[in-house]
């Protein structure tokens, strides 16, 4: 049997009190309850002014009719979360009618402010969130950690670039089941983050079974569309990011559009970069990037199993760069590379200049590669072991306004990189200075098939 109660039933001296009572009423029920919170709040124009987490109960469902909840100013905690981090919950689903809104209030002005106060469920099987709108708010939009079973659908952003860490949908591990789908909207940071280490709760852990798909979304800061984050005893595995659009209220950033793992070292002893069997069979397809100043995509850790299929970029930075880092097991089928901009060198763009140079954090390792001077193509593989890599039925295209004799290359394999098994099968490469270069010599077991160069 299930319970319904409703906001304009109770009355009190503010949101939060109100609030907390349909909660408090919701976890004091033996049966399932329904909590409808509807555009009638204590403020102006009905909104929820609140200084308190919203805190829901296990057994729980919140539906959401119009309602506008926003965060005071100075509020340093998550706006909605589930009550019991310790024991846990269960089956809570959050519904929205798509007008309804959680409002951080980062742009309400002052200094910026530290900490995440979106949403945050931690330790909850079971969980749905649906239907509402996040936005401008001082850190991730919405996190989960420790989940089982959890879909995330027809959630719209409204970053604005007010704090510099606006992701939006940011899962950490342990993570079991997790559906990701139907996220439009603004980001200021990362759109999709799948993450077993950066956990603000608990120690972070292993993610197994994610599926993300039917994305669009545009860039007001420096908004990757995809991240996935392992480390070592923290894997990754089982990951599928599907029908994904990035666009740009101006040139999009310096930094990758997707970013494969993290190169930057987190502040806890243990951490240490994950082996290739520990972050793995990772697929992109049907992804369209347009106008980005970075790389569409930078392999930021080992890899095993990793394809990109059905990919079409525009960007200033290669197409696919690997940070010395092993792969074993790459595809990259049926994309189309388009390279812009003014000059050969921007291929090097802002970001990866203050990286190495260790300006933006702290690396895993010392970095030894060389490609500020010797710049990179824009397939490129340098300074680690590459096994098993195939390259089919692709075009990559230069639109570089100024080239040298050099400058931009197609393909390049730096002489540092120890490459076993490479399979070229139908691969279109136009107006580059230079379009497949070998620097020390051909790899092993290479195959080259339908090579085309205009």
């Amino acid at each position: 049997m299930s319970t319904k109660i409703c906001s304009s039933d109770y009355s009190g001296l503010n949101a939060d009190e109100i609030l907390r009572n349909l909660m408090e009423d919701a976890a004091s029920n033996y049966s399932h309850t329904t909590v409808i919170i509807g555009a009638d709040g204590p403020g102006e124009n009905g909104i929820w002014n609140i200084k308190e987490t919203i805190s829901v109960p296990s057994n729980t469902t919140v539906r959401l009719e119009g309602c506008t909840i926003k965060a005071d100013k100075n509020m340093r905690v998550p706006m909605l979360v589930n009550s019991d981090y310790e024991n846990g919950n269960e089956n809570i689903f959050i519904l929205g009618d798509g007008a309804a809104k959680f409002d951080g209030a980062a742009r309400d002005g002052g200094p910026m402010r530290a900490g995440h106060n979106g949403l945050y469920f931690y330790n909850v099987e079971n969980i749905t969130l649906d239907g509402f709108q996040i936005g401008s708010t001082s850190g991730w939009g919405l996190t989960t950690t420790r989940v089982k079973n959890i879909r995330i659908e027809n959630l719209q952003f409204f970053q604005d670039a007010t704090h510099p860490w606006q992701d939006g949908v940011h899962v950490v591990g342990p993570a079991f089941g997790v559906i990701i789908r139907g996220i439009t909207g603004d980001f200021g940071d990362d759109v999709i983050a799948i993450d077993t280490s950066l956990s603000h709760v608990g120690d972070g852990g292993a993610i197994k079974g994610v599926v993300v798909s039917d994305v669009v979304a545009t860039n007001v800061h420096a908004a990757a569309l995809i991240r996935t984050i392992a480390s070592k005893d923290r894997p990754l595995k089982d990951v599928t990011f599907s029908n994904m659009c990035l666009y740009n209220t101006g040139v999009g950033g310096s930094d990758a559009a997707i970013k494969i793992g993290w190169e930057g070292k987190i502040k806890r002893d243990d951490w240490k970069l994950p082996s290739p069997e520990e972050h793995c069979n990772i697929t992109l397809e049907n992804i369209t990037i347009e106008n980005w100043r970075g790389a569409a995509c930078h392999l930021m850790s080992p890899v095993k199993n990793l394809t990109i299929k059905n990919v079409v970029a525009q960007h200033g930075g290669p197409f696919f760069y690997n940070l010395e880092h092993e792969i074993d097991g790459l595809t990259i089928e049926n994309c189309k590379s388009t390279l812009i901009g003014e000059k050969a060198d921007e291929i090097v763009p802002d970001f990866y200049r203050a990286l190495v140079g260790g300006k933006v954090y702290e690396m895993c390792c010392e970095y030894k590669g060389d490609f500020l001077t010797d710049l990179p193509g824009v397939i490129s593989f340098d300074q680690s072991k590459i096994k098993d890599v195939v390259i089919r039925n692709t075009v990559l295209t230069n639109e570089v306004k100024e080239k040298t004799a050099e400058y931009p290359k197609a393909l390049r394999v730096y002489e540092t990189a120890d490459v076993t098994g490479m399979v070229i099968d139908g691969l279109t490469m136009n107006g580059f200075a230079k379009n497949i270069s070998f620097d020390g010599g051909e790899p092993e077991d290479l195959q080259l098939r339908a090579i085309r160069e205009i």
